[in-house]
């Protein structure tokens, strides 16, 4: 599947897998490609989607997470052709391991909407340090978002 290089770089972070944390050997195929975007400061923001099956399901991986993701014993995620505007994603990947993503604090980071105030966040009214001293909304079962490493299959 080939996917533009320079949208790929302006993707911005979504929800969908940063709230639903995948088991180590999960194996996802990429089926399709949901291209999507949504206002920010008065600014248009890529925000496309990979859509993934695995043993349990579909799972939407954002562009933005799946460019975050390492590759297993430092192998690229995605490959390119020298001077392509284009990257080309795998077919079909492994999750190898998962770890709690932490902010620049240390502190273990929840999807933005797990958060108190997370309206005030996405309105701009307040900054990440806020948000974060808010605390995770009282009841909610959110996993903490995850850095995942790969194996390309």
């Amino acid at each position: 599947m080939k996917y533009s290089k320079e949208r790929a770089m302006e993707q911005i972070a979504a929800t969908s897998l940063k709230a639903r944390k995948l088991d180590v050997n999960t194996e996802l195929s990429i089926s399709g490609l949901t291209k999507g975007s949504f206002e920010q400061n008065g600014k248009e923001v890529a925000n496309d989607t990979l859509i993934c099956e695995t043993p349990n399901g579909i799972v939407k991986v954002p562009v933005r997470e799946f460019m975050k993701m390492k590759g297993e014993n430092g192998a690229k995620t995605y490959t390119s052709e020298a001077g392509s505007t284009d990257i080309e994603f795998p077919g079909k990947f492994k999750v190898v391991t998962a770890e709690d993503r932490l902010d620049r604090n240390d502190n273990v980071i929840y999807p933005t909407f797990a958060y108190n105030r997370a309206d005030d966040f996405f309105a701009g009214t307040i900054d990440w340090d806020t948000l974060v001293g808010s605390g995770v909304k009282a009841g909610s079962n959110f996993d903490p978002v995850q850095n995942y490493t790969i194996a390309i299959l």
